[in-house]
Parts: structure tokens; sequence; C-alpha cells
């Protein structure tokens, strides 16, 4: 929700389903939380609806939607894994 009271749509990559965060948790033997990425300090948007990220085993954190938003591109799964391994390096 904007300042204003006017309400937009996140890009829908950032919001990945439970279900998708599950997924793309066991992938990366992470686990799966809610986290307001966008609205998370205080600024003058508000978010409606929580993240699903994933917590890697370090504590970092990566955006699962986008991490399946690879498998949209007709990438073969050998790419898609070092897209990944790239996600997971640079969290």
């Amino acid at each position: 929700m904007a300042p204003d009271g006017s309400t937009y749509s996140f890009n829908p990559y950032y919001f990945a389903t439970p279900q998708t965060a599950s997924m793309v948790a066991k992938m990366v033997g992470g686990t799966v939380m809610q986290s307001n990425q966008f609205t998370g300090t205080g600024g003058p948007f508000q978010q409606q609806q929580p993240n699903y990220m994933v917590k890697l085993p370090d504590g970092r954190m990566i955006n699962p939607g986008l991490v399946a938003s690879f498998y949209d591109h007709g990438y073969s799964q050998s790419y898609v894994d070092m897209m990944v391994a790239a996600e997971v390096k640079n969290a």
C-alpha cells in the first residue's frame, strides 16, 4: 500500500508460494521463513503480504521466487543448477 492508500502489485517473482519456497529450500538445504523484505525498514509503503524466503544453513537468505523463475526461460537443468549456485553464493 502506498502512502496515499492506493494499492499496487509487486513483481510476482518476489512472492513465491509456500510450496515453491519449500521446494527451493530442499534444493539448497535451507528452511522457509516469512519476512517483509520490501517494507521491513519502516518506510512509507506497507507490504500487505509477507515474502516466503529461504534461510540458508549459514543464516543468509535467498528469494525462492527468483530461483523458481530460472525455470521460466527454457534453460537446461545444468544451466539452472549453475544459476542457483550463483544465487546461493551471492546471497
